[in-house]
């Protein structure tokens, strides 16, 4: 019972530059819906210049934002695959997952070395911070767990939910490179701004960071833990 008139079955199609192809969709272009899935598409540029498949194993399902008085009964669900743009023919099972056992789906989803979530933790250090209303400064940080979970107690960068908001494509992304056994930070996705558009542009403020791979135990910056880790193999 969707308000916007999705419906099962009705489909969003994007090409590969997340580009919203509305002459082959059929579903409503509802911003609840499709704001949601813009992290795969941080996943499939990533994962590409891996020569990867370009869409994750793990992160393929998405909800709409709206919860409506129902709490979310009649919100629209949505599965994410790949498909050839010339023939339609799936690259990927459209419903993956779907015909396993749980214990195989948290097999899937784990990262190729468990060690690492005890081994390392994300950080994101500000290197910008102007006028920012929520006092942030440069040189702060947010500080996560490799599963994308904030810790509070030792980050020192007050919890603006503006930042770190914007922060969450690329935890997602660090859990999917974990489960290949890459290094949790892309290369080519480290910087984040937040979401307040700035002084200049109407905004309060404006803070930008840049995500980091740190060990726990030492507090030194990784550069690769692939590499680390067959060197210590």
């Amino acid at each position: 019972r969707c308000g916007c008139g999705v419906s099962p079955g009705q489909k969003t199609v994007f090409d590969m530059r997340h580009r919203i192809k509305p002459e082959k969709s059929d579903a409503p272009m509802c911003m609840h819906m499709l704001a949601p899935i813009l992290p795969i598409f941080y996943m499939t540029f990533d994962r590409a210049s891996e020569g990867l498949n370009p869409l994750t194993r793990i992160w393929n399902h998405y909800e709409c934002g709206d919860t409506g008085d129902d709490e979310g009964a009649s919100k629209a669900r949505t599965l994410v695959y790949l498909r050839r743009s010339d023939t339609h023919e799936v690259v990927t099972d459209p419903a993956p997952g779907r015909h396993l056992m749980a214990a195989n789906l948290d097999q899937r989803r784990a990262f190729r070395y468990p060690e690492w979530k005890e081994r390392y933790e994300l950080v994101a250090t500000v290197t910008s911070a102007i006028h920012c209303a929520n006092f942030v400064e440069k040189d702060q940080t947010y500080v996560f767990s490799l599963d994308g979970i904030l810790d509070p107690d030792k980050s020192t960068a007050n919890l603006c939910l503006g930042m770190l908001a914007r922060l969450q494509p690329a935890l997602l992304m660090a859990a999917d490179r974990a489960t290949l056994g890459a290094h949790p930070v892309s290369s080519g996705w480290q910087t984040f701004d937040c979401y307040d558009t700035g002084l200049d542009h109407g905004g309060m403020g404006k803070v930008c960071v840049r995500l980091s791979l740190r060990d726990r135990a030492s507090g030194e910056p990784v550069a690769d833990a692939a590499a680390e880790d067959e060197v210590n193999r």
